[in-house]
């Protein structure tokens, strides 16, 4: 488990009013397992590229979602049109069921 995944989780907790701080920085340094603590500069850089991977994912769901509005507007004129010419049908239709009778 990462640095930043235990103390998200620890800060969790302490929010939720489930454990005291110092308890919960205490289980956070011990699921590092004598793990070194990553340096300030280190952490910045993950937080950096991470922030970066999500601004890449951000404009990838955006440019999603504009072409499935396309989709949508391309349908809804679709069925606009089939149905105007689905109604027509079947007014001519009654038409000729008065005609006959």
């Amino acid at each position: 488990m990462k640095l930043w995944e235990i103390i998200s989780k620890s800060l969790f907790l302490i929010k939720m009013g489930e454990t005291d701080g110092h308890k919960a920085e205490k289980q956070a340094f011990d699921q590092l397992d004598g793990q070194k603590v990553p340096s300030r500069q280190a952490l910045h850089e993950e937080f950096k590229r991470l922030l970066g991977e999500k601004k890449q994912a951000y404009a990838e769901y955006r440019q999603v979602k504009k072409e499935m509005q396309e989709y949508l507007i391309a349908k809804q004129t679709v069925e606009h049109i089939l149905g105007i010419d689905r109604h027509k049908r079947v007014e001519e239709k009654k038409q000729q069921k008065e005609e006959q009778r």
